[in-house]
């Protein structure tokens, strides 16, 4: 998880190795080799586009067919919508959250503040979302 720090902290750029063979940037533990940094990176990323294209494809194809213009279809470009917004907005930042490992958080404490509550918000539109579809489906 990351940790958020104050403008005012100062790390130190030295690097060093512990007893277990980590790599430690200042002081700090990153956690990931080269080798793995690059795979997960390689790996988030292609879930990002995978992400983003879904449900653009979904966006456009209900947007562009007027057979699919239903109440259903509606509830179902809604979550596209919000999952494309969480595609665009927070998946790109956990991806770098998630790269950085054990370092401090160095995108600042407001945008720290954006990002969870964006996450938070987004998440929780896709759920209701979801709940409608299934009372919809219900009925």
């Amino acid at each position: 998880m990351a940790v958020v720090t104050l403008a005012f902290d100062v790390i130190t750029e030295s690097t060093t190795t512990n007893e277990t063979g980590s790599n430690l940037t200042g002081g700090i533990a990153t956690g990931y080799s080269v080798a793995e940094t690059v795979g997960i990176g390689l790996a988030l990323v292609s879930l990002i586009v995978v992400t983003i294209g879904g449900n653009l494809l979904v966006c456009v194809t209900i947007s562009t067919d007027r057979k699919l213009r239903t109440a259903t279809n509606y509830f179902l470009l809604s979550l596209a919508v919000t999952d494309l917004l969480l595609g665009c907005s927070v998946l790109p930042v956990s991806e770098f959250a998630t790269l950085n490992g054990d370092r401090p958080w160095t995108l600042g404490a407001a945008f720290c503040n954006v990002y969870i509550s964006t996450d938070v918000t987004l998440c929780t539109a896709s759920i209701l979302i979801l709940f409608a579809i299934s009372l919809d489906r219900w009925s």
